[in-house]
């Protein structure tokens, strides 16, 4: 019987506390375990700067305000830069260039002429 992934067992994405500490933000999970990550690396590229000691946090979300908007990070962005069998999970397969059995996503096959 093969061992179920931490990221399928009950907590793993359930996060219990989040908190800034100097650049990084330490987030601890509801299954025990503990995440610190440099906080910057959590937001989309072009962001306004934000204030990370007015963030807030719900189970599965981090909201931090910048000067225009409330950037939303999931709990998943936490997991998959901190741990990093998650982040090999969520990674596309290898393609072959060889493989060619069937057109790429969003591509349309030209009709013969």
């Amino acid at each position: 019987m093969s061992e179920t992934a931490p990221w399928h067992q009950r907590g793993y994405m359930k996060m219990v506390s989040v908190h800034p500490e100097g650049s990084d933000l330490v987030v601890d999970f509801a299954d025990g375990s503990r995440a610190c990550v440099e906080a910057k690396t959590l937001l989309p590229p072009d962001t306004d700067p934000v204030e990370w000691d007015r963030l807030t946090w719900s189970p599965y979300e981090i909201a931090v305000p910048s000067a225009y908007e409330i950037v939303v990070i999931p709990s998943e962005r936490v997991r998959m830069l901190t741990d990093k069998d998650y982040r090999q999970h969520l990674a596309p397969p290898p393609r072959s260039r060889l493989d060619v059995s069937a057109p790429e996503s969003g591509s349309c096959a030209r009709p013969a002429a």
